[in-house]
């Protein structure tokens, strides 16, 4: 396997980003920032609907037993810690966002760079929250058997 230099990005084989790429990064990150606007949106809208109608909904579910208070302590927190975990993980598409745009337009590959980076952390979560999921579903499937 053929070894790559440490620096191949060196000045006589310098790394450029032609306009029809630019464009790619500019349209990237207007949906990057349209699909964390909305998961912002989407989850404010969650949250003020588990306060306004979760009480309801979680004795409905519970067959209208009374509880201690304690399973609905344990929901408010769930629902805190999920808001919690999508506001930092769209914190960094965000961010993506909005550095890529300014690093495109005002040249600056310190900001694409940091733009890329913050993609790179957001895709890093993104595949743990996956794991973590597929993890729970299988974990869920074999408690059924």
């Amino acid at each position: 396997m053929e070894q790559l230099p440490n620096d191949y990005l060196s000045s006589e084989n310098e790394l450029e980003i032609s306009q029809e790429t630019s464009g790619y990064l500019i349209e990237t990150s207007k949906w990057a920032k349209f699909i964390a606007i909305t998961f912002y949106i989407g989850s404010a809208l969650g949250i003020l609907f588990f306060l306004t109608y979760g009480a309801y909904v979680f004795n409905r579910l519970s067959g209208y037993r009374r509880s201690g208070g304690e399973e609905m302590t344990i929901a408010i927190v769930a629902v805190l810690v999920v808001a919690a975990v999508v506001a930092v993980t769209y914190y960094f598409l965000l961010s993506f966002a909005n550095k890529m745009r300014v690093g495109i337009e005002t040249e600056n590959i310190e900001q694409v760079n940091a733009g890329l980076n913050s993609l790179k952390v957001h895709f890093i979560i993104v595949g743990i929250l996956l794991m973590l999921g597929l993890l729970a579903s299988l974990f869920s499937l074999s408690n059924n058997f």
